[in-house]
């Protein structure tokens, strides 16, 4: 009996957590952006640069929002902690709890400690501490990476990693000076136990991607894809041995709380009365819309946020240049698919409208140069645009080539590669308005970003909807191009772009992209500069030779290492 109660709680108190886990993750990633851009409009900037950082950091508004941030993040600790001391009050008591029964009671437990006006905002913070503390080391290796003892000093002697190994000493002392002495141990004890099998876990799952990778994808690309899925990789099981660990030290010091203290403040609660109900049957309301949502946003992140993921690891972006054409025909669907195995961040694509309207891939106002055909797009049809060749005139291989639509792509990519979207019909309104509206429809807005020569385009963007990125396209620098507030970043020719470019740009809160960067030494100036994305026809050979910029100085470039050809 005591076996199969145990067993139906941990059951239960799994459940508990993958729900709350996906929920909060659900909902605090798009929240915290909301909150970022909110304090970056209201100081004035479109990006987070090294040279704009300090300033940043020391705005009211962030200040506060960071306040805001952990104070929510210490009430839904504290939640977890609630439901994780209920699992155990009811496995002292042989009582099999269920998922919702967890939920609710811990909801009910949370509010009752604040609405008693106990001490809840002092435990909740003391939570907060606590599962930051006890998963330190995962929260460095998460931020920092796996790096050389050199790189490691360096980490060390950071203001942040000192603040840190602060308050972990702190913690420790704590429990020294409280008489918990036994629950430090035991805790040391489970650490140990719990990173050297996440390591195993960790390096084993390395390995195993490398070798698959290396027997699956051509040699081509296998190093620039590996170092892409890495930083995924990387944070994906960060994540994970995080909130597993959390969930397993939570258990262990409220087993030992409530068998040493009792269980006082969790009694069960029997014969509710009508009030309760009702505020029962509002927590399933909750539940069940909060279910909804959270699946609906995880479908989102999971479309819409690989690039938002790719551009928290990797700082410097590679964008393949109308595709990959340097071995696809220009903007078709062959040259993104080549694209996207060979890792790029996003895809240049050129747009323009076909004679009833219908938003396609194509550069040039005339046909005749991808097509063969001696026409105008305006003067076609998307139907009669259809049929005609866009992939023979560049090679056999790709005969039978079609100029694609926009929504077609939107519906085969979207998801798996960042969108530039450069609008070609200088002060067309109407392109801008269609454009929009399709990437609002796929619900690609955080993969999209739209360039375009013409300033008042990037206006009107702004005006449809002020989330879209935008680049102001320049062929050279000169003015107070700066301060074009329509423009989160510049694109611009590589040749005109110097490092005091780029540190301008950087400060008033701008990003610099480069545009079309191929040569291995042109690359490697351009990452030295500081440069935020390289817009090249050959994405693969581009990361490769970034990357390469700065050997063995990360576990991520070991991997370049160990895929580099001979």
């Amino acid at each position: 009996m005591g076996q199969t109660v145990r067993r139906g709680n941990i059951r239960a108190l799994i459940g508990f957590e993958l729900f709350i886990k996906t929920a909060c993750l659900s909902f605090c990633f798009p929240l915290f952006g909301k909150m970022f851009d909110f304090c970056m409009r209201v100081v004035g900037y479109s990006y987070i640069t090294k040279e704009n950082l300090a300033a940043f950091l020391a705005s009211p508004c962030f200040l506060l929002c960071v306040l805001l941030i952990v104070s929510m993040c210490a009430v839904f600790v504290l939640f977890e902690v609630n439901a994780v001391c209920l699992a155990v009050q009811q496995e002292d008591r042989e009582s099999c709890m269920t998922f919702a029964g967890l939920f609710f009671g811990s909801v009910r437990r949370t509010i009752r400690m604040f609405h008693k006006k106990s001490k809840a905002c002092f435990l909740a913070f003391r939570c907060f501490l606590f599962a930051v503390t006890v998963n330190l080391p995962l929260l460095l290796f998460i931020l920092f990476g796996l790096r050389q003892t050199e790189g490691a000093v360096r980490i060390i002697l950071r203001p942040v990693a000192i603040v840190l190994l602060c308050v972990f000493l702190f913690e420790i002392i704590w429990f020294a000076v409280t008489g918990r002495g036994s629950m430090f141990f035991g805790l040391l004890k489970r650490s140990i136990l719990l990173y050297i099998s996440e390591g195993i876990i960790y390096f084993s799952g390395l390995v195993l991607l490398i070798i698959i990778v290396l027997h699956v994808v051509p040699s081509t690309v296998s190093g620039s894809l590996l170092l892409r899925i890495f930083s995924r990789y990387h944070l994906i099981l960060g994540v994970l041995f995080v909130s597993v660990n959390t969930v397993i030290y939570e258990y262990f010091c409220a087993g030992l709380f409530v068998r040493k203290y009792g269980s006082t403040d969790f009694e069960a609660e029997t014969g509710l009365s009508k009030k309760e109900r009702l505020k029962k049957i509002c927590l399933w309301f909750v539940f069940v819309v909060v279910m909804v949502v959270t699946g609906t946003r995880a479908v989102s992140f999971l479309r819409n946020g690989t690039v938002l993921l790719s551009e928290a690891i990797e700082r410097l972006c590679i964008t393949a240049h109308r595709g990959a054409s340097g071995a696809a025909p220009e903007n078709t669907m062959a040259a993104i698919e080549l694209a996207v195995e060979e890792g790029a961040d996003y895809t240049e694509i050129d747009v323009r409208l076909t004679a009833d309207g219908v938003p396609v891939l194509l550069h040039d106002k005339a046909l005749f140069r991808t097509t063969r055909v001696l026409k105008n797009v305006d003067e076609v049809t998307y139907e009669e645009l259809s049929g005609y060749d866009a992939g023979y005139g560049y090679s056999a291989e790709y005969a039978g080539e079609r100029v694609p639509a926009l929504r077609d792509v939107f519906e085969r990519f979207g998801g798996k590669i960042g969108f530039n979207i450069e609008l070609k019909n200088n002060n067309d309104k109407v392109l801008v308005q269609t454009v929009t509206e399709l990437i609002e429809e796929y619900g690609l807005e955080e993969s999209c970003i739209i360039t375009s020569a013409s300033y008042i385009q990037l206006i009107w963007v702004k005006e449809i909807n002020r989330e879209l990125k935008t680049g102001y396209i320049l062929s050279m620098v000169y003015g107070d191009f700066y301060e074009s507030e329509a423009a989160d970043f510049f694109s611009i020719h590589s040749g005109y772009v110097s490092e005091q470019v780029v540190k301008q740009a950087h400060s008033l809160g701008k990003e610099i992209h480069v545009w079309t960067v191929n040569r291995e030494n042109e690359l490697k100036r351009m990452k030295a500069i500081g440069v935020d994305n390289i817009i090249t026809d050959n994405p693969a050979y581009a990361r490769e030779i970034v990357q390469k910029s700065d050997l063995a100085e990360t576990l991520g470039e070991w991997i370049m290492l160990l895929t580099s050809k001979k």
